[in-house]
């Protein structure tokens, strides 16, 4: 890498972009070859909020100073200062940091003698008391991110593209879509990495946020097919008090071949700066499911008694989530003989949120239902959700003033399920202290309490946002109060057991911490892909190992996705008896596919998903498949898909287990140095019938039926001649 000072400023020639920093002007531009991929406004405006409301005081007067350029090993450290006269701020530090592979950038802005209380802070583009002027320059012709509302777009001819990289979807009666182009708020639900791949002409740079903020959104990117923006939504979440400094977020600009590259190399900068935290520190071998839930199959149940059977919205009556309808459910699967490993008693097992007391009617005795279930070999997870409050609970009795409240000051309800549901203020201590005491109600084995193997969180997406006054927001705000929030359940459930298990939805490298099983919840679409994308995702993002989800329980997803699910993640059953889409039908689960179920669950126990297997993921050519790390068979298969997704196997030690879900010709690979094959039929009692097979080099090649009818699963015997 080398530096290049001129009159007007300096050139960096690194390996992978040309950067070249105007300080006359207080632009960089950034180049890949001679293609000119951004040409970024450096200056931006950090303006913070005035004394009467909605009122902005902006960041313009400050101009350039001075500037040092510093060599440091592998790096250019460039400082660009900034002061001036009656100016919001006292000074402005602008950093950018050059390495060979990507630069980053960032914003330091001093108090002068009275505080400043942050509005936002816009990258790219100088804001002035006119509006908008010098926008970054660009030329983008389309856009890529891991968001799971929107993995990717051409950018409009008219209008602009809002990227809105967020954790939360909108809130409930709150943020509207905008009237533009299309927008992405929320995860819905997915935390996704705080990066975007931008096209131009034939190269690909990305734009990604290198820490937590305190803002609405992890990164939120205007862009149009010229011009490029910015944006931090801080709305007086911080506070600079006078003659102190204030370090905005850091953001990276890189280049790579590819738009997957890219994320990749944003996702290797944050474990290389040691954001990024590692996955499955922790791992217990029942973690690996598969999980049944019998929540969907109560919503079919429900949605089929109405006599209108139109939106169909779960009501708490007596008869929702009830013992005697999970116990038919349980005893359902053992007739069917499709075995799980840990069950979640779902959403209604409590008599009200926030007191997270057991409903007497539903579960009378939910220790002792635990308990038992416990003996007969099942763990069990139940669903929490920490800043719920049931209105008719105590704890808002009793505390009516730690709840969020409105603009106009009265408690903030929300109607859901057909219940008043408000949510309490997580930046109070007292209400951590509830949920630390709810937490181990629910999960210490001492008396009194329920002794669950852990909780199912859900719903975090709806935890209020930026603009939603909190007590204290030096707890944090936005992005960084979800981080801390999940981050503190986390941590509290591990001090009541440490094996007790924490389910709930990830995806971004810097939550990783936060969850020990990464939940992929599909709540958006009957679009066929949709898991497989999700599953995409959090391998780029190296999250802890997923519950592949099935909570919506569409009918194409029953069968043909848990094929591919066994092979990329925790297989899971939402409806046992019922399949449909939730709006509209709700139709009887055929024997068939029942059978076809019990073939899959039975290929996924003979090697279920654990930290020594690494997950691969081919989204164009729809392969998938998963190799030991370590062991006998190191580097060679655990799981993969057959036939063009239409079978699948399983290999462990000296034995493979085969499910075909059509009459297809099967060619599957064996271990290297593997002989002795031979290949059986597995009937419903057990028999094992001899399959001719052909083998062509290190492929088998045999005939499958599909295995619903006389077959159940196919069983391959091997030997190795080198089995270390």
């Amino acid at each position: 890498m080398k530096a290049k000072t001129n009159k007007t400023g300096i050139s960096i020639t690194a390996k992978k972009y040309f950067a070249e920093v105007d300080l006359k002007n207080l632009r960089v531009k950034l180049k890949q070859g001679t293609t000119n991929l951004i040409d970024f406004y450096l200056n931006g405006s950090v303006r913070g909020l005035g004394k009467t409301k909605g009122s902005i005081l902006y960041d313009t007067a400050l101009q350039y100073n001075s500037h040092s350029l510093h060599r440091k090993k592998d790096r250019y450290l460039l400082s660009v200062k900034m002061s001036g006269k009656n100016s919001l701020w006292k000074n402005k530090e602008i950093v950018l940091c050059f390495k060979e592979e990507y630069f980053t950038y960032f914003q330091k802005v001093t108090a002068g003698s009275r505080k400043v209380t942050i509005a936002d802070i816009n990258y790219g583009t100088a804001l002035g008391n006119e509006g908008l002027a010098e926008p970054s320059r660009t030329s983008i012709n389309e856009a890529y991110t891991l968001n799971p509302w929107m993995y990717r777009s051409n950018i409009p001819e008219k209008g602009r593209a809002d990227f809105k990289l967020t954790s939360r979807s909108p809130a409930p009666g709150g943020e509207k879509l905008k009237d533009e182009y299309f927008q992405t708020p929320g995860g819905k639900v997915l935390i996704p990495p705080y990066a975007v791949s931008l096209r131009t002409g034939s190269k690909w740079f990305g734009i990604g946020t290198l820490e937590i903020p305190p803002a609405d959104a992890g990164l939120h990117l205007i862009i149009n097919k010229t011009q490029t923006e910015i944006l931090f939504d801080y709305n007086g979440s911080i506070t600079v008090p006078p003659g102190q400094t204030y370090r905005c977020p850091e953001i990276a600009f890189l280049t790579a071949k590819d738009k997957d590259t890219v994320i990749e190399k944003y996702i290797d900068i944050l474990y290389e700066t040691g954001k990024g935290e590692p996955s499955q520190q922790q791992w217990e071998d029942w973690w690996s499911g598969p999980i049944f839930c019998f929540f969907s199959d109560q919503f079919f149940k429900q949605f089929l008694e109405r006599k209108t059977p139109t939106k169909p919205e779960p009501e708490m009556t007596p008869n929702w989530c009830t013992q005697k309808f999970m116990m038919e459910r349980i005893q359902a699967m053992k007739k069917l003989k499709i075995k799980y490993r840990i069950l979640i008693i779902d959403y209604g097992w409590f008599h009200f949120m926030g007191d997270w007391d057991p409903h007497p009617l539903r579960f009378p005795d939910l220790r002792k239902i635990i308990n038992d279930l416990q003996k007969q070999g099942l763990k069990v997870l139940l669903w929490y959700n920490p800043f719920y409050v049931d209105t008719r609970s105590k704890f808002f009795r009793e505390h009516p003033g730690w709840m969020i409240k409105t603009p106009a000051g009265k408690t903030f309800i929300w109607k859901r399920f057909k219940t008043d549901i408000t949510f309490s203020d997580v930046t109070i201590e007292g209400v951590r202290k509830h949920i630390k005491k709810n937490l181990e109600f629910i999960l210490s084995d001492k008396p009194g309490c329920l002794n669950a193997d852990g909780i199912k969180l859900d719903c975090t997406h709806q935890l209020y946002t930026v603009k939603t006054p909190v007590r204290n927001p030096h707890y944090g705000t936005g992005e960084l109060l979800m981080k801390r929030l999940m981050k503190f359940v986390y941590g509290e459930v591990k001090k009541v057991e440490s094996a007790a298990l924490v389910n709930a939805t990830g995806g971004n490298p810097m939550f990783n911490s936060t969850l020990d099983q990464h939940r992929l919840h599909d709540a958006s679409s009957m679009d066929n892909n949709c898991y497989d994308e999700r599953a995409f995702a959090a391998v780029k993002c190296r999250t802890p190992y997923m519950d592949t989800d099935d909570w919506f329980s569409f009918r194409k997803f029953m069968v043909r996705g848990q094929l591919r699910k066994i092979v990329y993640g925790i297989p899971a059953i939402y409806a046992l008896n019922y399949r449909g889409d939730m709006d509209q039908t709700a139709e009887y689960i055929s024997e068939e596919n029942h059978r076809l179920l019990r073939s899959l669950f039975n290929v996924y126990l003979h090697s279920p998903v654990n930290p020594n297997h690494k997950i691969f993921i081919d989204l164009e050519r729809k392969i998938f498949s998963r190799t030991y790390k370590t062991g006998p068979l190191k580097g060679f298969y655990s799981a993969l898909t057959l036939s063009g997704n239409q079978a699948v196997a399983s290999y462990r030690d000296g034995l493979i287990k085969l499910s075909a879900l059509a009459d297809t010709d099967i060619v599957l690979p064996l271990p290297p140095e593997s002989g002795k094959e031979k290949i059986f039929a597995v009937g419903e009692d057990g028999t094992k019938t001899k399959v001719k097979f052909a083998r062509v080099n290190d492929d088998l090649v045999f005939f499958a039926k599909k295995c619903s009818r006389a077959i159940i699963n196919y069983e391959i015997e091997f030997e190795r001649k080198n089995n270390e």
